[in-house]
Parts: C-alpha cells; structure tokens; sequence
C-alpha cells in the first residue's frame, strides 16, 4: 500500500491535511472517488522515476483534485490600486519568511491597521477583521493581531474585481523588475483567496491549492476555503510597519546564525556571589561588532523544530577566567523590537526562565521588550561545555548589544530538599524520561538520598519532579549495582520504585489542606512547591517556606495552565486544579 498527503498551507488557520491510501498494484492512472464524492486524479510515477521514489511500502505516488488554469490576479479597466509613497528607497526587502504565530497578543498591529487604512482609502468602507480571540480555533496570525480578512466574495463580480486588482498591483514587478515588489514592500507573509493560497516564502511557486479547497465545493466551505473574503497574514516587521512602504527604509539584514550544536549544558551549580569586571562588549549584532559573519538580526523560530539563536563566547574575554565559570552577568540591549517579545539566556539554546539568588537578590536570565522601543537589563546567563551562552529571542527580531559586567563560580552541590513525610502512590505503569509529577520527584529524592547524582537538580531541586536523561542514569547506575532487581533499563517498575523509595518513608498520597497553606504550613507548602516543580517548572527550593517565589510560581500557573490573570492566593478551584495534575488530594 501507498501513502498519498496533499497539503501545503501553513500551520496558521486551521492546517489540514488529506491522506489516501491506493494499492501498490496501479499502473496506469485512474480516478478514486472519495466518501464524499469528489472525483480525485491519480497520477502514477513514470517507471523511469519509480525506482528512485519506492518506498518499503510500495511505490510513491502523488495525488490532487483535478486542477484548474493557472490563477493570475488581473486588473479590471477603471479599477483603482494603492497609491504607493513617492520617495519609495531604491533597496527592497527579500520575500518575508514563514513567521507562524507563537504568542497570543490579539490586539491589531500598527502595520496591520495602516494596512486596512490604505484598503479602505483606496477601495471605500470595508469590513475587514484582523483580531481573533485566543481560544478560537487553531495556530492564526489574527492572534497576534498581524493578519487581516477584508470581507469581498470572489463569487460577486464587482467585490472579485476590487479584491483582483489589489492583488495585481501587490504582485506586479516594479520598474527594475523585482517580482511582487510591493508584497515585498508591504511584508505580506502569505495570501488566501478563492480555493489558493501564494506565499511569500515560496513565491516561485505562485498561486498553489488551499488546504484541499479544489475538492471543497459546497457554500459550507466558502470561509474555509477563502471565497468570501482575502485573507492578509504579515510579517512581524509589516506588523509593526517597519517596512519600506510605511518608514521608507528597507530592512536587509539576515538572520543571525544558529549554535552549531557541539556545546552542552553542564548545569553546574552557582555560586552565591558575582565577581565584578569593568564592562566590555561582546556582540553587537547590528554592528557585526564580536561576530565572525559580520551584521545580523537575532530572529525567533519559524516553526516547531528551528534553532535559531545567537551563540556567544565568554569565557578568557573581558577579565573572566577561562576555567571554573558557572554563569556570566551580562548587560543585555534589546533594540529594533518589532514584535512583543523576551530574549533567554542559556548555556544551550532555551526557552525556558530561570532566577538565582546571587549578593542576596534574585536575578534572572530574561529580558522582556515592547514592541518598537528598547530595553536594557543585567541578567545571568549559564556557561556551556564550550564556553559559550547562548541568547534565544521569542517572537520577531531583535537587535542585541551584550555587555559581560561579572562572573559566578562554581557553587558546592547543594542537598535536595527535605523528603515529605509521605512517598507518592506508583502502582502501574512505568516511570521513564518524559514523565513528571510528585511520584517522579521522590524517585529523584530517594536516589540522592542513596548517593546517586542527578546534575539537573541543582541548585537546589531545580528540575525536581521531571524524569530527564540524568534521572534515567541514575537509575541504570542503581540496577547495574542492584542485579537482582532486573536489567538496566533506566526506567522504573512500580516494584522496583518500592525498592528505591522506602529510605523516604511509608507510600501514601499526599493530601493539602486549603486552610493549612493559606497559613503557610510547612508540609502542605512543601507538596505544592514540588508540585509546582513539576507542572510549571518553578525551580522552587522545596524548604515549605512560601515566599515572593512561590508566590509567583503559583501565579504563573494560574496563568500558563488554567487561562487566568493576576496575583491571587491559592484557591478550592486552582488548588484541585494543581492537586489533579501533580498527584495529591485537597481538602478544605
């Protein structure tokens, strides 16, 4: 048997994908019919190229609804087009990358609006929507306020000529011949109307099929197939209309390049103080200042998988030492912002946000930036095996200047937190690399407690409750010492997580009493900050003590987990909420 997917528009908007399966046997075309009846075409590979494209299930084939003409936007006679700025600069953009929605901050962009303004002063009053509410459907470029639907049906003659002669205009090549000069002005991303979609990263492809749409002919698919309106996404620079047809200056910078890969994470633990240097630069990325490639822009992922950030060596330069370097403090410009965005520093490429408590104040390794204004900030950034950090930025581009101001040591290992006076229930399945929750972390207390070492908890039961690659080994480390309990496998059995576990005390599920950590007990606070180790990744020290920390771990799962907004104290509904995901019970 053979597998035959169509697709080809981005994730944004409710991706689909069609997937069919026909007999190896086929040797001549033909014509499947669909369960709902659409006539499909069925190209079989010449035997010349079979050979090449075979696969362990058969021969590839390629499949599509019967395609209609080539699709190319025309200019109707008295048609009316934008009036493009008269001191347009000679340097143009390239096409605008695939930038897919990473955030939700559905409030409509600068660029967005002028964008609809231009439409509306060009083609009279319109609808046109560009805001979409997070909980509405799938990845879109609405929530983020960066794409917009102008509401003119392909199916009534005179709202298709105006939408066709903007999209005439918007693709022509101008007078030097660059193809769709003004999309690339404008920053359009990518394009939905009438059944197709052009984008811009793959414009050489010109107008291709949307999402399955040649086969989607009822007045039921009609929005999702974009006959009833145009659909607009924008770049993050036409968003915050930092294009050359809105600020008249063309961005060509590239995009900076990514870590090799070589260097990892040692994880070591920090020491408590900074040694201070006098300020140097390290990177500035607009400059090329301290970058081997020369000027770039620090640009965040295009989609799920992409490594883009920016690697930065530091140890042996501006007066840190060259050995025994945990952390560097680094002074961290943010310019050229042109989407809401945070920039992470890490010894690896990360995402994730961390603090330490260094010279008695915590400091983090996060700079957060507005939209189109600069930010500057002193944050910490881990060291790699390869002497380097690495800054990841979030959404859109940056600028970056990097400053390193002082270094931290490395810490004495820290001890885990004290083990509860109850071991979390295991009773079936397996603990292996992936699982989280309360049963994980006193796994991980238990093995320490045995002198087995798990680099990721430190400092200070950092990832206390997630069952990462150092956990696995640990346990391998314990069942090649313990024969008896089976093979090294470096996953855990509910018998052998009985074995382990009994230094800590007799199995039994954890129960929070509402009131209790409203009065900051120590025992119910100690299962909630485990609890929210291992949900949110809080990186609390689980002392039982409930402090400024806690209290913002607490709030960043109100927020990142239950959909909620502001400070607020622990509550019946949020409580059993955390209870329900981290393994304890509640009470009043």
């Amino acid at each position: 048997m053979s597998r035959l997917v169509a697709q080809g528009w981005p994730r944004g908007d409710d991706d689909r994908s069609m997937t069919l399966t026909v007999k190896r046997a086929l040797a001549l075309p033909v014509a499947i019919m669909l369960a709902a009846g659409t006539l499909v075409s069925i190209a079989v590979i010449a035997p010349a190229r079979a050979a090449a494209e075979a696969t362990p299930g058969g021969l590839t084939l390629t499949a599509s609804a019967t395609a209609p003409a080539p699709y190319v936007p025309t200019r109707a006679e008295g048609q009316p087009v934008p009036v493009a700025p008269a001191d347009l600069p000679v340097a143009l953009e390239s096409f605008a990358e695939y930038q897919g929605q990473a955030q939700c901050t559905p409030g409509a962009q600068p660029g967005s609006l002028r964008l609809a303004a231009l439409l509306r002063d060009t083609y009279g009053p319109a609808d046109i929507g560009i805001e979409r509410d997070c909980g509405v459907g799938g990845q879109s470029e609405h929530k983020e306020g960066r794409a917009l639907d102008w509401m003119l049906s392909y199916q009534v003659p005179a709202e298709k000529a105006t939408v066709e002669a903007f999209l005439w205009w918007l693709l022509q090549p101008d007078a030097d011949g660059n193809p769709a000069a003004m999309a690339k002005r404008l920053g359009v991303m990518y394009l939905g109307w009438h059944d197709r979609i052009w984008k811009s990263y793959a414009a050489d492809n010109g107008w291709t099929e949307l999402k399955g749409c040649y086969s989607k002919q009822t007045a039921a698919d009609d929005t999702y197939c974009h006959r009833d309106h145009l659909h607009i996404s924008l770049s993050w620079d036409a968003a915050a209309a930092r294009t050359s047809f809105w600020d008249l200056s063309a961005e060509t910078l590239a995009a900076c390049p990514e870590p090799n890969g070589v260097a990892s994470d040692p994880n070591s633990p920090l020491a408590t103080a900074v040694t201070a240097l006098t300020p140097m630069l390290l990177v500035s990325t607009r400059t090329g200042a301290g970058l081997a490639t020369g000027p770039c822009r620090l640009e965040s992922d295009r989609w799920s998988g992409d490594g883009r950030a920016l690697e930065v060596p530091v140890l042996g330069r501006g007066g840190v030492p060259a050995t025994d370097v945990a952390a560097v403090r680094i002074r961290v410009g943010v310019a050229g912002s042109n989407a809401p965005t945070a920039v992470v520093a890490a010894a690896t490429r990360s995402t994730v946000r961390r603090s330490w408590t260094l010279d008695g104040a915590d400091v983090g390794n996060t700079i957060e930036a507005t939209q189109n204004r600069w930010a500057a900030g002193e944050i910490i950034a881990p060291v790699s095996t390869a002497g380097t950090v690495v800054l990841t930025n979030l959404s859109g581009a940056v600028d970056l200047r990097v400053i390193v101001t002082g270094w931290v040591g490395v810490g004495v290992v820290v001890p885990p937190p004290p083990a509860p006076t109850v071991v979390p229930t295991f009773t079936r399945g397996l603990l292996t690399v992936g699982a989280r929750g309360p049963a994980v972390a006193a796994l991980q207390r238990a093995l320490v407690n045995r002198g087995y070492r798990i680099s990721s908890l430190q400092p200070a039961g950092a990832f206390f409750g997630r069952y990462r690659a150092d956990t696995a080994a640990a346990v391998s480390r314990y069942q090649a010492k313990h024969p008896r309990v089976g093979p090294v496998t470096g996953r855990v059995t509910p018998r052998l997580y009985l074995l382990i576990t009994k230094v800590l005390g007799t199995p039994a599920t954890p129960s929070v009493s509402l009131s209790a950590l409203l009065a900051h007990a120590p025992a119910p606070v100690r299962v909630v900050q485990a609890a929210l180790n291992s949900v949110v990744a809080a990186g609390l020290t689980v002392d039982g003590l409930w402090g400024t920390r806690s209290q913002a771990a607490w709030d960043r799962f109100r927020v990142e987990v239950m959909g909620l907004t502001g400070t607020h104290e622990p509550g019946p509904t949020s409580l059993a909420e955390l209870g329900r995901r981290a393994g304890f019970s509640t009470s009043a």
